[in-house]
């Protein structure tokens, strides 16, 4: 009777008592299974490369992977335990949901689904040719369409900083210590950053193919900038991408619905069901 009254007298107990220290909560019983789950597989994949490396010829040729790599670095499991379980935890909804994104966007353009595949099928001539890094790098119309889908519908609503220093930020004094939003997610659909904001046009990214608009390079940031910028961008861009790649390659995509609404749970997700249609294409 007695901790309940301390709780009703303190109206912040939330912030100050965890509950899950004490109490056995289904959410944290759930959040436990999944934890250990991530790294059942994380420990999986990390002694098959320990093993792999360890019976590899000096002399192989073969290039590491990037567990393989990062285990050279540092041999101490743990900390790969560490980078395999933040990649699947950070890197798996972003990404997934990025690609849903981008799908939608090219099944409501047509035109630029065409576009799209004229581009891909000159690097993959066959339906089953493999994707290779130096095809994708080679696919510029693809990485525009990926920056303009990440333009008017990001994942995140924009960045977060807690200033270390004293700044001035439009002529307003910021302290030090204040926590600073850059909205990204309504600043990259701003007419005044990008004209006909609300379109998707992916030749606004690439030199030469209409009128250049410069806009600021801070405008548009889905992976953040600097020391805290995502450290899985590259990663998440050419899982993306191939993924992309293949399915516009192989199928047509459409969307016969009205236009997708979204919501926000930490990320901005779609709320409406991903019902594409899939035609496969003949060559």
């Amino acid at each position: 009777m007695q901790c309940r009254q301390c709780l009703k007298r303190c109206p912040n107990w939330t912030w100050v008592f965890p509950i899950w220290k004490v109490f056995s909560t289904r959410v944290w019983r759930d959040f436990v299974k999944v934890a250990d789950y991530f790294g059942e597989v994380s420990n999986k994949y990390i002694n098959q490369a320990m093993e792999r490396m360890k019976t590899m010829e000096p002399d192989s040729g073969r290039e590491l992977t990037v567990l393989e790599k990062f285990l050279a670095a540092d041999p101490d499991p743990r900390t790969a335990m560490v980078m395999a379980t933040d990649m699947m935890a950070a890197g798996i909804d972003t990404t997934s949901y990025t690609a849903a994104i981008l799908m939608y966007f090219l099944a409501k353009n047509q035109d630029v689904q065409e576009k799209l595949f004229n581009e891909v099928v000159r690097f993959l001539p066959a339906k089953g040719d493999p994707i290779t890094s130096a095809s994708i790098n080679e696919m510029k119309y693809l990485k525009a369409c990926l920056k303009e889908s990440m333009r008017m519908q990001p994942v995140t609503i924009g960045n977060i900083r807690k200033l270390t220093k004293d700044m001035v930020l439009s002529n307003y004094r910021v302290p030090k210590g204040v926590t600073v939003i850059i909205p990204g997610i309504l600043i990259s659909n701003m007419d005044k950053y990008f004209p006909e904001a609300n379109k998707f046009l992916p030749e606004r990214w690439i030199k030469g193919l209409q009128p250049e608009v410069k806009h600021h390079p801070f405008v548009s940031l889905p992976f953040g900038f600097g020391p805290r910028m995502c450290v899985g961008r590259r990663f998440a861009e050419l899982e993306i991408e191939t993924l992309v790649a293949k399915i516009v390659r192989n199928f047509h995509i459409e969307y016969n619905y009205e236009d997708m609404k979204f919501k926000n749970i930490l990320l901005i997700v779609p709320a409406s069901p991903l019902k594409f249609k899939f035609t496969e294409r003949e060559i």
